[in-house]
């Protein structure tokens, strides 16, 4: 009588299930859990945006909070976005003050999504492709250097300078610049506590799923194991 030949599965093969089913899972209940304590901490501390000039946000240098910052002047020709990004669709405005604005040393940097901004800026580079640049600058000055207050969250992210596209030899960005997240604000207390919960319950499930990968394992049963 002819024995099945058992071939035996490649590695991808054998990794693929537990990528899927139990790794991926717990990776996503930590991201969920980790977001939802960040969002309950933040709710906590920053219930309310703390009112500033641009003088005092400067001089603070804020690690993180939300701010409500007065007295601004946005260089939007002066504009950067991420290296990566053809779209240009996130930019990172200098933001200047407006009562005496220095365009040599940018201490802060507004990330924005705005269109109105982001529509200033692409108009200003078309003109600027097409030899019209004076011009449009001074039919548009105001709309290129706008005054204004802004309010949102100081971020901070590691090598986030680096992923810039910053002009060439351009010092003008100090390298302690502040980074403050346009329109962003803290969740809601309820809503950051709901995440926690549901990144708890994604965890415990998570932990039970690796229980029973173990206790399978542990009765060589493979099928159910891998």
């Amino acid at each position: 009588m002819l024995q099945p030949v058992l071939i035996p599965r490649s590695w991808w093969d054998r990794l693929r299930p537990i990528l899927l089913n139990y790794l991926l899972p717990a990776l996503l209940s930590y991201c969920l859990l980790a977001y939802g304590i960040q969002a309950v901490r933040e709710s906590i501390l920053y219930p309310q945006p703390r009112a500033v000039t641009y003088v005092e946000f400067v001089r603070q240098r804020p690690q993180e909070g939300w701010y409500f910052v007065r007295g601004c002047l946005l260089d939007i020709p002066g504009s950067l976005y991420e290296k990566k990004s053809k779209a240009r669709g996130t930019l990172f405005v200098p933001v200047l003050d407006a009562a005496h604005p220095d365009p040599s040393r940018v201490e802060v940097l507004l990330e924005t999504e705005d269109d109105s901004i982001r529509s200033a800026f692409e108009e200003f580079l078309e003109a600027a492709d097409t030899n019209k640049r004076d011009a449009f600058l001074r039919k548009n000055r105001d709309r290129l250097f706008r005054r204004d207050d802004f309010l949102g969250m100081v971020t901070q992210s590691p090598g986030f300078q680096s992923r810039l596209a910053f002009p060439e030899a351009d010092e003008r960005v100090m390298p302690n610049f502040i980074a403050l997240r346009h329109e962003r604000r803290p969740l809601a207390l309820t809503s950051a506590i709901i995440l926690v919960v549901l990144g708890s319950l994604a965890t415990v499930g998570t932990l039970l799923l690796w229980v029973s990968f173990y206790l399978a394992w542990k009765r060589g049963e493979p099928g159910r194991g891998l």
